[in-house]
């Protein structure tokens, strides 16, 4: 994620005759913030190899933490796309590139308003749905069996 992220905000600096840096700068904000998300995981996953900690109340403790951080990476993983999507829309349209002036997705005398919106609300929704579907599956995969795992460890500590 660091490093597709850090790569499309590189390219939206040094392309464009900088005319897009503004994209760049989006990017690079949103770099910092899964950085920092990154960070936070990591030093939790660290914390959960404590060997003077008492095994029951920290695996549940530690396990309440992943669950919120896999919950806010899945949320936020998904809300990226439409956000991303609606503030390249807005900046697409201030801009006024020469290259997409007649599609669809950019309104002109021959294109209404109307129908731009309605494309980009559809290319919004459409593309937020499949972003859902593959982040969830994703992250089931990355995380869910692991957090399973522990709950099963944590119910045998139980028993």
């Amino acid at each position: 994620m660091i490093v597709c992220v850090g790569s499309v905000a590189v390219y939206y600096f040094v392309a464009f005759r900088s005319q897009y840096s503004i994209i760049g700068w989006a990017y690079a904000l949103l770099l910092a913030l899964f950085g920092y998300y990154f960070f936070r995981k990591n030093k939790l996953l660290n914390e959960m190899q404590c060997s003077s900690c008492r095994v029951k109340s920290n695996l549940e403790l530690q396990l309440r933490m992943l669950e919120r951080y896999v919950r806010f990476y899945l949320i936020s993983g998904t809300a990226i796309i439409p956000i991303l999507l609606i503030f390249l829309g807005i900046v697409l349209y201030y801009k006024k590139p020469t290259l997409i002036n007649k599609t669809i997705l950019y309104p002109s005398a021959t294109n209404p308003v109307w129908k731009f919106l309605l494309a980009w609300f559809i290319l919004v929704i459409f593309s937020t749905i499949i972003m859902w579907i593959l982040n969830r599956g994703y992250v089931n995969k990355l995380y869910g069996r692991h957090i399973g795992k522990l709950k099963q460890l944590l119910s045998q500590l139980n028993d």
